[in-house]
C-alpha cells in the first residue's frame, strides 16, 4: 500500500470516527436535555446509582442533565378524580339499601413529598392509579354513615363529609395529596325506591297545598268576621242613637206631662187658698173656669 492509499484509509477511517463520535455527543445531548412543562415538576432519577436527587425539584423549563438521570414529573396543578361510568362507585347506604354514586373530586400535589411518591410508587400514573382506589374506597365507607333519604335533601351535607374523610384517608393513606373539592353529580337508587319518593313528594305536595288551602280558608273566616263586627258595630251604633233620641223625646214629654199637671195642681191649690169656703165641686168648676179662659187667652195671642 503506498501513501496515497494509506492517506486515503486514514482520511475514511477518522471521518467514520469523527462522525460516530459527533452523533454520540449529539445522543449525549438529547439524553441530557429534560422538559418539564409549567403545569410539572420534575424529580430527578439517577438510573446508575438508582437514587433520587432530594436537593433539587425541577420547575418549568428545560433542564441540562447528567446523561445517567431520568426526570419523572408530576402534575402540579389542581386535578380532578372523575368516579363515572365505568369507575361509578356502588355502595351501600345506613339503612343497607344499594345505590350507585356519580362524583367528581379535585386533589393537589403535595410538593414536599413528591420523593416520596416517587420512590413508593414510581411514576405518575403508579401514584394515580392508588389515588383513585383509595378515593373510590373511601367514598363507599362515607356513603354508608348516610340514609338514602339524605343523598336526596341533604347531598351538600354529605358531599363536606366525603371530603374530610378523603383528606383524611389521604394523610393516613400516604397518598401524598390534599383533597380540595368533592361534587355528587348523580345518585341512583333502586326503582322501587325511586317509585317510593316520588309518591312521597307527591304527598308532600298534596299536604303542602291542603294546608294552603285551610290558610286561605281561615283567612276568609277572619275576615268575615271582622267584616261581621264592624256591621254588628255599625248597626248597635245606629241603636243606640235612636234609642237616646226616643228616651230624649220621652224625657221631654213626661217634663210637660209632669209641667203640665204640676201646674193644674198649683191653680187648684191658688183657688182653694182664695176661696177657701168653697166645696170641692165649686173649686173644680172655677179651675174649669179659670183653664178655659187661660187657654182662650193662649189662643188669642197666638192669633
Amino acid at each position: 500500500m503506498d501513501s496515497k492509499q494509506f492517506v486515503r484509509v486514514a482520511l475514511v477511517v477518522s471521518g467514520i470516527f469523527l462522525g460516530l463520535a459527533i452523533f454520540t455527543i449529539f445522543v449525549l445531548i438529547s439524553m441530557s436535555l429534560n422538559d418539564v412543562n409549567y403545569d410539572e415538576y420534575g424529580i430527578i432519577y439517577n438510573t446508575f446509582s438508582e437514587s433520587v436527587d432530594r436537593t433539587t425539584i425541577l420547575e418549568e423549563g428545560r433542564h441540562f442533565l447528567h446523561p445517567t438521570t431520568k426526570v419523572y414529573t408530576y402534575k402540579r396543578i389542581l386535578q380532578t378524580i372523575e368516579l363515572v361510568g365505568d369507575l361509578e362507585v356502588n355502595c351501600m347506604t345506613l339503612e343497607g339499601l344499594n345505590m350507585v354514586l356519580n362524583l367528581a373530586t379535585q386533589y393537589l400535589i403535595n410538593r414536599e413529598n413528591l420523593y416520596d411518591i416517587l420512590l413508593m410508587y414510581g411514576p405518575e400514573e403508579n401514584w394515580q392509579h392508588y389515588l383513585y382506589s383509595l378515593t373510590r374506597d373511601t367514598v363507599k365507607d362515607t356513603c354508608v354513615k348516610f340514609s338514602g333519604q339524605d343523598f336526596y335533601f341533604h347531598r351538600g351535607n354529605i358531599e363536606s363529609m366525603m371530603l374530610e374523610d378523603l383528606q383524611s384517608a389521604y394523610i393516613s393513606g400516604n397518598a401524598f395529596a390534599t383533597s380540595q373539592l368533592v361534587q355528587l353529580r348523580e345518585v341512583m337508587h333502586h326503582q322501587y325506591y325511586e317509585n317510593a319518593n316520588e309518591e312521597k313528594q307527591k304527598v308532600t305536595q298534596e299536604y303542602d297545598r291542603v294546608l294552603r288551602e285551610r290558610d286561605q280558608k281561615i283567612t276568609d273566616a277572619q275576615t268575615n268576621l271582622l267584616k261581621a263586627e264592624a256591621d254588628a258595630e255599625i248597626t248597635m251604633t245606629g241603636a243606640k242613637g235612636q234609642a237616646t233620641s226616643i228616651i230624649l223625646r220621652a224625657q221631654e214629654d213626661a217634663a210637660a206631662e209632669f209641667n203640665k199637671w204640676d201646674e193644674r195642681a198649683k191653680a187648684l191649690l191658688s183657688i182653694h187658698e182664695q176661696l177657701p169656703d168653697l166645696s170641692v165641686d165649686q173649686i173644680l168648676d172655677n179651675y174649669i173656669k179659670y183653664y178655659a179662659l187661660k187657654s182662650e187667652s193662649r189662643l188669642m195671642i197666638k192669633l
